[in-house]
């Protein structure tokens, strides 16, 4: 009798290993409730806050997963209030501009490093198209342009010394050129009456000119009779080919007339001609038709500009003493 009180004795505690096993092992139940244990490897319930506290250096909670298992699962979408992530997307913190920061650097290049757009005063046409940084305080491309289109602030484009693709000197209305002389006069003789030929009075300047480029210049010499006189004489700018020739007057066939006396008077010529293509000798230049000899000077002093595509019709002058016709000289 004892022997079978045994056996059910033992009996009843297999039976009940077994049915706590199917218990937590089989069946999904919940278990534990307010002020139950926490239980392992199933889910546990309760109506009141679960709270997890420890004291010392060690955190209160602790999820050790295998790699590539989050540790952590919610099901709520709510901010949990005073959270602090490490990381977002796997990066940290230092990788993503502040709020109230600024993206300062193109290519690891300040702003002062690039020369401002005039018509934006500076600052990026379309600030969206940084848009392929590797990190927002470094932008990697500007208007999807990278730093090597712009130029720095201390370079000079290639042809930025130009305007449409031309040397300034090479501008319409600009001076390609100038050149001056000065020196004595020498004696001019007369002529034969009314043989109305130039001869330059002191020195000249040498002149290159294109076929379309003008000649300006301006000139004063002091001219004078030794005795004498008055009597009447013709003056100008004139030009002649580098290798000889006649002298040209800028203002053909217009001219200035001036009278000489023992008096000696300083003449001013200033015009503009253009000569067409050639090296040419430019000077003040003298017709003296009359018995007497142009022989108390002084010292001539003038300049001539070679400047691009003419600004002044060829043969007007700028300014003269007296202009007047060969028949009104011969009416005199």
């Amino acid at each position: 009798m004892k022997r079978i009180v045994n056996f059910f004795g033992r009996s009843k505690a297999v039976v009940l290993a077994v049915v706590v096993s199917v218990v937590l092992v089989g069946a999904p139940a919940v278990f534990a409730a307010n002020g139950d244990p926490f239980i392992l490897g199933t889910s546990n319930s309760a109506t009141n806050a679960s709270k997890l506290v420890t004291s010392g250096a060690d955190p209160a909670l602790s999820l050790v997963v295998d790699s590539g298992v989050a540790p952590l699962a919610v099901n709520s979408a709510v901010k949990v209030a005073r959270l602090n992530a490490d990381r977002l997307d796997g990066l940290d913190a230092t990788a993503f501009l502040r709020a109230n920061g600024k993206a300062d650097k193109l290519d690891g290049k300040d702003s002062t490093q690039f020369a401002p757009d005039a018509n934006q005063n500076g600052k990026a046409d379309i600030a969206e198209n940084a848009d392929q940084a590797s990190n927002a305080g470094n932008a990697n491309t500007l208007d999807n342009l990278d730093s090597a289109e712009f130029l720095g602030v201390n370079q000079k484009a290639a042809d930025s010394d130009k305007l449409d693709g031309k040397e300034p000197a090479q501008l319409p209305g600009s001076i390609a050129g100038i050149a001056s002389f000065s020196g004595p006069v020498g004696s001019i003789p007369s002529g034969s009456a009314f043989v109305f030929v130039f001869v330059f009075a002191g020195p000249q300047a040498t002149v290159t000119t294109t076929a379309s480029q003008n000649l300006v210049g301006a000139a004063q010499a002091p001219l004078g009779l030794s005795s004498g006189g008055p009597q009447i004489f013709r003056y100008e700018l004139c030009y002649q080919p580098a290798s000889g020739g006649p002298l040209t007057n800028f203002t053909r066939p217009n001219f200035s007339i001036g009278e000489a006396s023992t008096t000696r008077v300083p003449f001013s010529a200033m015009a503009t001609t253009t000569p067409g293509a050639g090296t040419w000798k430019v000077g003040f230049c003298v017709q003296n038709y009359n018995p007497l000899t142009l022989d108390d000077n002084d010292y001539v002093s003038g300049w001539v500009q070679v400047v691009n595509d003419p600004v002044a019709t060829t043969g007007t002058a700028v300014a003269k003493s007296n202009v007047a016709s060969p028949q009104e000289v011969r009416d005199r």
